[in-house]
């Protein structure tokens, strides 16, 4: 009863709910047959985060991209390449590089940017806990235009990533509304650096985010591209691309990194994913929700 989006919707919603971390079911994948008047069957992936990261789905795709090749395409066979690293071996290299002294000499690096952390004003100071009610979304779309600006023309303009130019238009906007020449933003990356030989995560399906603060500088009397030139500087100067952070602060248990966070907005910049689906030969993204994940 009631129509196919809705439908999808509630059975997405459905296996959402099945996961449960505390018995080890972190994984659920149903194809959902449609009826024959539609064109498409649906194929739903629900996996816990703790399992998996934005670097995995990519993974995951492309692998199922390559079976499916061979079991209907004119692909001879079905080979996936090499095994890289298990999550167990980038722990361990975690541990080795919390002892090396690169990752020692960061230290004074992070405490100098917790130090400068200022609290962005609020309009209601509250101190108890934050529920998922409590929780509101808000999201904005660039115009294809703007898009193609954004993400061809200024990184080719400036030599820059789009994470650079991104960034450089929140802290920017922070700036401007908080009245702080410097901004601490958290700032989420794939963390799959390179920490030692013969280790190799390039292919590993698991959740190896990185989250550091980032201390940016704005400089309210730089124009526009003197800002982005700035920013992209600063960001060139985090040691590791903030791994050793997430290192000192929980594996060496540093002293002077412990407490709550210190940054009150999380960036992270996930990419294109619609590129995934966009060259696969038997897949496309769907239209319909796949389901509160909380």
């Amino acid at each position: 009863q009631g129509s196919l989006g809705v439908l999808i919707t509630e059975c997405a919603d459905y296996h959402q709910r099945q996961l449960d971390v505390e018995k080890g079911e972190i994984i659920r994948v149903v194809l959902i047959t449609t009826p024959e008047a539609e064109s498409h069957n649906r194929l739903l992936f629900v996996i816990h985060h703790l399992a998996i990261d934005g670097v995995s789905w990519r993974v995951l795709l492309e692998d199922l991209e390559l079976l499916l090749n061979a079991a209907f395409g004119n692909a001879s066979e079905s080979t996936l390449g090499y095994k890289s690293s298990s999550y167990r071996q980038w722990y361990q290299a975690l541990e080795q590089y919390g002892q090396s002294s690169n990752l020692l000499s960061q230290k004074a690096y992070w405490q100098k940017t917790i130090q400068n952390y200022e609290p962005l004003p609020v309009d209601k100071d509250h101190k108890g806990r934050v529920m998922a009610k409590d929780i509101a979304h808000h999201s904005i779309r660039l115009n294809a235009g703007q898009t193609r600006r954004l993400l061809q023309e200024v990184p080719r303009v400036y030599h820059s990533e789009i994470n650079d130019i991104l960034l450089c238009a929140l802290a920017g906007t922070l700036s401007d509304w908080s009245g702080q020449s410097k901004v601490v933003i958290g700032l989420e990356g794939h963390g799959r650096e390179a920490i030692a030989e013969g280790i190799d995560t390039s292919r590993t399906v698991g959740w190896f985010t990185s989250l550091y603060p980032v201390l940016l500088e704005t400089g309210s009397a730089l124009g526009p591209a003197d800002q982005i030139k700035s920013v992209k500087e600063q960001l060139r100067h985090v040691p590791g691309h903030g791994l050793g952070y997430g290192v000192l602060k929980y594996i060496n248990q540093e002293a002077t990194l412990q407490g709550s966070d210190c940054w009150d907005i999380v960036f992270n910049y996930l990419g294109q994913f619609d590129n995934l689906v966009n060259e696969s030969k038997w897949l496309k993204g769907a239209n319909e929700s796949a389901g509160h994940s909380i």
